[in-house]
């Protein structure tokens, strides 16, 4: 078998292999079923529809188009796809410290911001215009020290 044997033997799967796990631009959401689904602009303005977008348990965003993500094609098969992570850095916030997490939205220009952050120092830190907590039996609150600042 000669060299050029062998690559058009291979070249099917190098082909499924590199069509495997892809960066893309997030076209359309869908959220109205059990699943997210969503519509991505892939390589040279090809659009894949309906690929099913994994989250993880309990936690849920509904994210904009023109952000990024990062789908998986099983087998290579465009039909047969999952979208891992979508991030947008329109709107990521720059200012935590090593092994700090923000839960955030886009709207951060907002007043001091929108955003629950956990921070150095078993410090949490909600920034909002409005805060409600519903207590269907009790709300039980234990700090030696309060302060309201009005």
């Amino acid at each position: 078998m000669e060299i050029g044997d062998f690559k058009r033997l291979t070249q099917t799967i190098k082909n499924k292999i590199f069509l495997m796990v892809g960066r893309a631009i997030l076209a359309a959401v869908n959220n109205t079923d059990s699943t997210q689904m969503v519509q991505l602009e892939l390589l040279d303005g090809e659009v894949v529809t309906d690929i099913e977008r994994m989250q993880e348990y309990g936690f849920e965003t509904f994210p904009e188009p023109g952000a990024e993500a990062v789908p998986l094609f099983v087998n290579g098969n465009r039909d047969q796809g999952v979208v891992l992570v979508i991030h947008d850095r329109r709107y990521r916030p720059t200012t935590l410290k090593e092994g700090e997490v923000m839960i955030y939205t886009k709207w951060k220009d907002i007043g001091a911001g929108h955003d629950v952050q956990l921070l150095e120092g078993r410090k949490i830190v909600i920034n909002a215009d409005e805060i409600t907590i519903n207590a269907d039996t009790q709300l039980t609150i234990n700090c030696p020290s309060v302060d309201f600042n009005p």
